[in-house]
């Protein structure tokens, strides 16, 4: 059985945005940017995979990875 990923992974090289060179500009929550990345990143990840259709044994997977396992 094979997993097809329809959805392309984000990267640097395609997020303009994105400037390994920009100094880093303080936040209202204090939190590096670098931090606030990684969560936004995580809850796009946990968006996308709610909505993928997910047979038991792969929604097993999933939450044993995510701590979500018994």
């Amino acid at each position: 059985m094979s997993v097809v990923i329809d959805v392309p992974r984000a990267s640097a090289l395609n997020r303009p945005d994105l400037d390994q060179d920009s100094t880093p500009v303080p936040h209202a929550d204090g939190l590096d940017p670098v931090i606030n990345a990684a969560r936004a990143a995580g809850r796009r990840a946990g968006e996308r995979l709610a909505l993928t259709p997910l047979t038991p044994r792969q929604r097993a997977a999933v939450a044993a990875v995510m701590g979500g396992g018994r």
